[in-house]
């Protein structure tokens, strides 16, 4: 089986999440559009706000969700016996959940948009400032929301991989080592050597913020408007997050390879 098939396996046997997934951001659609035109309130478009942030652990449930499923559908023997590597087995099920996740992200800013041109003579000046920003430099959240998604679901490999190498135990041991690692990742990024290695390909400024508002039209120059922003926002970040994600899965695809078969 090749690795394309082992990721069409993946996608039909995720598509049921899927369909409840798009089917409740529909009705989330509608139920926004139901308020904004009975009452008017711009302020329910903030409600897309804690929408798009719940897309950060997608991938986390998502993989959880996949994984466990070969267990508990007695499917693990079959899965661990396809002569693929780890490697091909795990990159298949994360691209396959990192799909339908990519397809959910993208309708939930699909919806958004269509929501702002709908309803783009009921936002009040303030409003349009915020949104005319969140526009202008869409990619800096869009990237994060991704990245982040995309390493907490390979985290989520690597945990439940962990839980399988002991017999007894397990989702103790996983569950440690997840916030051990955490702890050391947040030391390492307050580091002079992380920020030297990153701080490179700055992508948003405080500076570009003030000058956007400016051309925008939206505020005079003279009335002194500041941005409470802190510091710089790197490419650099990002890469060293892909790095991760990437090391995350060689990690993952070691455990299956070397230790999850003998407790399967």
């Amino acid at each position: 089986m090749s690795w394309f098939a082992l990721y069409q396996k993946d996608l039909r046997a995720n598509n049921l999440r899927l369909v409840v997934n798009i089917s409740l951001l529909l009705l989330f659609f509608l139920s926004i559009f139901f308020i904004m035109f009975r009452y008017n309130n711009e302020f329910i478009l903030m409600s897309f706000v804690p929408v798009l942030m719940l897309h950060v652990i997608y991938l986390l449930i998502g993989m959880f969700d996949s994984l466990s499923k070969e267990w508990r559908n007695h499917n693990v023997n079959l899965w661990l016996t396809i002569p693929q590597s780890g490697w091909s087995l795990i990159t298949a099920k994360f691209s396959a959940v990192a799909t339908h996740f990519l397809i959910s992200l993208a309708v939930t800013f699909l919806g958004f948009y269509l929501f702002i041109f709908v309803f783009n003579n009921q936002i009040s000046d303030p409003f349009f400032i915020a949104l005319s920003i969140f526009h202008t430099y869409w990619y800096v959240p869009a990237f994060i929301l991704i990245l982040a998604s995309l390493q907490l679901g390979a985290f989520a490999t690597v945990l439940y991989f962990i839980s399988k190498t002991v017999y007894k135990g397990g989702w103790i041991l996983a569950v440690a080592i997840g916030f051990g690692a955490h702890y050391v990742w947040n030391v390492v990024k307050n580091t002079e050597i992380y920020r030297a290695m990153t701080e490179w390909g700055a992508l948003i400024t405080p500076a570009d913020i003030q000058a956007t508002l400016h051309q925008l039209m939206l505020v005079e120059a003279d009335v002194g408007v500041s941005v409470d922003m802190d510091g710089t926002f790197y490419l650099g970040y990002l890469v060293s997050e892909a790095v991760i994600i990437v090391a995350l899965l060689i990690i993952a695809s070691w455990l299956l390879d070397r230790y999850v078969q003998l407790y399967k």
